[in-house]
C-alpha cells in the first residue's frame, strides 16, 4: 500500500505540479470504499429508529388520554421532538389553543335555555318580534389596544429587534351601543362635559337612556312603532337599580329584558348579545388596525366604523341570533362557540 500512496503522489505531482500529501490521499480512497464517490455531496440514508410503526401506533393511542407533548413523552418514552414529528408528520395532528369561558351553574344553564326557548315560542308567534329587540352593551376601548403575546407570532429568518411596548395604564373610553335588525344608537361615550371619561354609574346610566337613547330612537329608526319596540340589558349593577328600572317601565312599560324582571335576560350570556359576539370584535378589529394616536382620534375613528355598518349586516346578525337560540337549546344552556352561519 505504500508503494501504491507513493506511486500516486508522484504520479499527481508531475502532472498538475503540485504537492499532495499522504492523508488527502487516504481520505479519497476511504471515501470512495464508503460511498462509491470522491464528490464532497453524496446521499446517507438516515436510519429511521423513531418513527417506526409500533411508536406511532404508541402515541395515537395515548393522545386520547394525553394532551401535551411533553405528557406524551414520558409516558411513551419517546423524546418529545419526536413525539411532536409523529403528531403532525404521521398522525396529521394540528395544536390549538383552549378556549377560556366563563364557568356555567347548573342554575344558569336552565335560565338560559329557558330563555332562549321563550323567545323561540315568541317568534313563531310573531317573527317581527326579534327585529324589536334593542340589545345594549357598554365596552372599553384602550388607546393602544390590546396585544396578547402569547397569540401574537412574528415569522422570519432571524429574531426580530422590534418591541411593542404598553403602557401600564392604558388610556381608554367606555363606549355604549344599542344594536338591532332596525340600526345602531350610539355610540355613547360615557365622559362629563370636559370630555373626561367617567364609570357608569346610575345616574349618568340613567341620563343616557333618557336624553339619547330615546330621543334617538323615536323618530329616527322606529317613528309610529315606539310601542313594538323591546329594550334589553344585562344585570350590571347600574342597569338592575330601582330608578333605573322606573325609567325604562316609563318607556317600555313590559316590553324589557332584563336580570330580575319578568322577560329576564339569563347570566353569563355573551354568546346570544349581538354587542358581544359581533359588535365589539369587529368594531375593535377596524379601529386598531392601525393604532389611533390619542382618544379624540380613538373616538372619531369607532364613530366611523359603527356608522359605516350597513343594515343588511344587522338583519344577518339578528337571524344568526336565532340559530344561536336554537344552538343554546340543544346545548342545554351550555356555552357554544365557533357558529358560523
Amino acid at each position: 500500500m505504500k508503494s501504491n500512496y507513493d506511486f500516486v503522489i508522484k504520479r499527481f505531482n508531475e502532472k498538475y505540479s503540485k504537492i499532495i500529501h499522504r492523508k488527502s490521499i487516504k481520505y479519497n480512497v476511504d471515501k470512495f470504499k464508503n460511498h462509491g464517490s470522491v464528490e464532497n455531496r453524496y446521499f446517507v440514508e438516515r436510519k429511521k429508529t423513531v418513527l417506526t410503526p409500533t411508536n406511532i401506533e404508541n402515541v395515537k393511542t395515548n393522545i386520547k388520554q394525553f394532551k401535551s407533548v411533553r405528557k406524551l413523552s414520558n409516558k411513551t418514552a419517546i423524546p418529545k421532538t419526536s413525539v411532536h414529528r409523529i403528531l403532525r408528520k404521521e398522525l396529521k395532528l394540528f395544536p390549538y389553543k383552549v378556549q377560556l369561558e366563563q364557568h356555567l351553574t347548573k342554575n344558569a344553564e336552565i335560565l338560559r335555555k329557558k330563555f332562549c326557548e321563550i323567545m323561540l315560542e315568541k317568534i313563531k308567534i310573531d317573527p317581527e318580534f326579534i327585529n324589536n329587540i334593542w340589545f345594549t352593551d357598554e365596552s372599553h376601548f384602550h388607546l393602544t389596544g390590546f396585544v396578547n403575546k402569547q397569540t401574537m407570532r412574528i415569522w422570519g429568518t432571524e429574531r426580530p429587534d422590534e418591541v411593542i411596548q404598553k403602557k401600564a395604564h392604558s388610556l381608554y373610553v367606555t363606549v355604549w351601543c344599542a344594536i338591532s335588525a332596525r340600526g345602531i344608537i350610539g355610540p355613547y361615550f360615557f365622559e362629563n362635559s370636559d370630555g373626561v371619561r367617567e364609570t357608569v354609574k346610575q345616574s349618568n346610566y340613567q341620563h343616557m337612556i333618557e336624553n339619547y337613547f330615546v330621543p334617538k330612537l323615536v323618530p329616527e329608526l322606529v317613528g309610529n312603532d315606539f310601542k313594538n319596540q323591546v329594550f334589553m340589558q344585562d344585570g350590571a349593577s347600574p342597569h338592575t337599580a330601582k330608578a333605573t328600572l322606573e325609567l325604562l317601565k316609563k318607556h317600555f312599560g313590559a316590553r324589557i329584558i332584563i336580570y330580575k324582571c319578568e322577560n329576564f335576560w339569563p347570566p353569563l350570556s355573551p354568546d346570544i348579545n349581538p354587542c358581544d359576539f359581533y359588535l365589539w370584535g369587529y368594531t375593535k378589529d377596524k379601529v386598531f388596525y392601525e393604532i389611533p394616536t390619542n382618544l379624540n382620534d380613538l373616538k372619531s375613528k369607532i364613530i366611523k366604523v359603527i356608522s359605516e355598518i350597513p343594515k343588511e349586516t344587522l338583519q344577518k346578525v339578528i337571524k344568526n341570533l336565532i340559530f344561536r337560540f336554537n344552538c343554546c337549546v340543544n346545548k342545554n344552556g351550555k356555552h357554544f362557540s365557533n357558529i358560523l352561519k
